[in-house]
């Protein structure tokens, strides 16, 4: 099917690796636990999963095997991506405490795309996962078709479709459960304090991670 082989087991499999928890997964769980809003995690999870499309279209056009085969360019966005998942936990760490906003209506345009790009930042930002779709979705491509882009990019919507639906599952559970400790103040400003260190030991961790 359009240069697709064993479209099920691929199914199957990025099913498994989105329960397999990782720096996206960390990221929305902590960002849903530290507000009250339901909003602002989806967008983030949108804006995730709009980098997945990202990857999916550099490893289609090759530019995913220039930055394998590039250690300078590959230790470059390494960096830029721990430094900005440093930045947020700086910031998020700084604003430990507010109280996080309670009504949709409060939330101004322009922070719910910031939150979509911070989302596409983290994701993006992170060459580990572009190396990942570089080595995962050519197995499920018919040699025949290597070197069109259509299987490529149909596999990455399939995975951007599966991702999407798993984070916004990740929001809604980890929004009700949370939702009844925020309205406590004191649980409001630990839960900010523990997400900002939680963005900095996974920028630490992406920082220091061995190739």
């Amino acid at each position: 099917m359009f240069g697709i082989e064993h479209y099920g087991l691929f199914i199957l499999s990025s099913i498994l690796l989105c329960l397999t928890p990782g720096v996206d997964t960390f990221y929305i769980l902590g960002k849903t636990l530290s507000t009250r809003t339901w909003i602002s995690p989806i967008i983030s999870s949108l804006g995730i999963t709009t980098g997945i499309l990202l990857h999916t279209l550099c490893v289609s056009l090759g530019i995913t095997l220039l930055v394998a085969q590039s250690l300078w360019l590959f230790q470059t966005i390494k960096i830029l991506g721990a430094c900005y998942l440093l930045y947020l936990g700086i910031q998020t760490w700084r604003q430990r405490h507010l109280l996080p906003t309670t009504n949709y209506k409060k939330i101004e345009n322009h922070s719910l795309w910031k939150d979509f790009f911070q989302g596409v930042l983290v994701d993006f930002l992170n060459p580990k996962v572009a190396l990942f779709f570089l080595a995962f979705l050519p197995q499920f491509v018919n040699p025949q078709y290597v070197e069109s882009p259509w299987p490529i990019l149909l596999l990455g919507w399939t995975f951007y479709g599966i991702g999407t639906l798993w984070l916004i599952l990740v929001v809604s559970v980890s929004h009700f459960l949370g939702e009844r400790f925020l309205k406590n103040p004191n649980y409001s400003r630990r839960m900010n304090s523990v997400c900002s260190l939680l963005y900095i030991f996974l920028g630490c961790g992406l920082l220091l991670e061995k190739e």
